[in-house]
C-alpha cells in the first residue's frame, strides 16, 4: 500500500527544505531573476544538505541517495 503520510525521515527532509527555502532562497530570488542567476554559495549549500547531489550515483560525486517519490516530492 502506497502511503503518502511523510515518515519521520520525510518530515526531517521537508523542514530541511522548507529552512533551506526561507533563509537561503526567498532573500535571495529576487537578486537570482533580475540577474538571471544562482550564486555559488547557494548552490553549494544546496549540495552540502544533500538536496542537490542525493539522485547523482556516488560515483560521479553525488551521494547515490535512493529515496521514494514522496521524498523527492518533499524536496521539491
Amino acid at each position: 500500500m502506497v502511503a503518502f503520510m511523510p515518515n519521520d525521515d520525510q518530515k526531517m527532509i521537508r523542514d530541511m527544505a522548507r529552512d533551506f527555502a526561507v533563509n537561503e532562497l526567498r532573500p535571495k530570488a529576487r537578486d537570482c531573476d533580475e540577474s538571471d542567476a544562482i550564486p555559488e554559495s547557494v548552490l553549494q549549500a544546496g549540495w552540502d544538505l544533500g538536496m542537490v547531489n542525493a539522485v547523482i550515483p556516488a560515483p560521479y560525486g553525488g551521494s547515490g541517495m535512493e529515496r521514494s517519490a514522496v521524498t523527492g516530492t518533499l524536496i521539491l
